[in-house]
């Protein structure tokens, strides 16, 4: 209200700046009640995500804690396979190590016999 011709109106028509400031008093109530209601909404959808992150996230948990159950319930069965694991392997040695003892042993035999026969 920097110019003088205002300031003249507001003397000269009091009634008119009486309806104005009137005016400008219910579009800021307006704009106050119209911003109140975005921020309700904005909240219960804050609330709405929030509350769905937390189902998820004890549905994760949820899954952890069944997937952790399931492993501890292969562990020993895992655990029973290596060791057989281990047992072959240890066979498989042994059956190398007889194999070629009783190779050794035919051939040895056999250059004996070839030696004696002549």
């Amino acid at each position: 209200m920097g110019g003088g011709s205002e300031g003249r109106q507001v003397t000269e028509n009091p009634e008119r700046a009486i309806g104005k400031l009137e005016g400008q008093m219910t579009a800021l109530v307006a704009a106050f009640e119209t911003l109140a209601e975005k921020s309700d909404l904005g909240r219960s959808r804050i609330y709405s995500e929030l509350e769905h992150i937390r189902a998820d996230n004890a549905e994760s948990r949820r899954d952890v804690s069944g997937l952790k159950r399931q492993l501890d319930e292969y562990a020993l069965t895992i655990a029973d396979v290596k060791k057989w694991r281990e047992r072959f392997i240890g066979m498989q040695i042994l059956i190398v190590f007889v194999t070629g003892s009783v190779v050794g042993t035919v051939v040895a035999f056999w250059k004996w016999i070839m030696v004696k026969v002549g």
